[in-house]
């Protein structure tokens, strides 16, 4: 049963994915109906009936962070990116994209930050800013802590690169 369940694969549950693809969530006290959510994935993903690769599934996944397994049904890294290349609806490609980097609401690099912020959160920041921006960024720090380690040392060789010869980080411990 455990090595059947088991990924050592980033997985993005159900709630997760549905988030950054701003499809509408139950708030706190509401339920939730798991099979509508996954429906409305499947066709925002353009997941064909039938894929011959799964899509959501119950795992085991080990919370590096906390150190513990813990069940999750979801959908694993390799195949969210099967899916996607596969052919997708236009504009949830960008959706996804904007989970990883900042972009403009049309997938493109960003000349201007301030332009996007203010027109999209008109210079302030609603509830759904943090978990729609960085919903899908969680589970990887969660689930694989070298990530960290590799973004650090990305940008201290930004750093390095631009001659800055002072940095300060700031870190929490939960």
């Amino acid at each position: 049963q455990f090595q059947e369940r088991f990924t050592p694969d980033i997985v993005y549950s159900v709630n997760d994915l549905g988030m950054a693809l701003n499809l509408p969530i139950p708030r706190k006290g509401q339920s939730l109906d798991l099979d509508l959510l996954k429906y409305q994935i499947h066709v925002r993903l353009a997941i064909q009936p039938g894929s011959r690769v799964p899509t959501f599934k119950k795992y085991i996944v080990f919370n590096a962070r906390k150190q513990f397994f813990t069940f999750q049904e979801g959908i694993c890294n390799t195949d969210l990116l099967y899916h996607v290349s596969k052919g997708i609806e236009h504009g949830t490609i960008e959706s996804l994209r904007n989970c990883f980097e900042m972009l403009s609401p049309s997938g493109e690099s960003l000349r201007s930050a301030g332009d996007h912020f203010r027109s999209n959160y008109r210079a302030h920041f609603t509830p759904e800013f943090y978990p729609r921006r960085f919903v899908l960024k969680d589970p990887l720090y969660e689930q694989r802590l070298e990530t960290l380690d590799i973004l650090l040392l990305h940008a201290l060789e930004n750093y390095k690169k631009s001659n800055v010869s002072y940095i300060e980080f700031s870190v929490g411990v939960n």
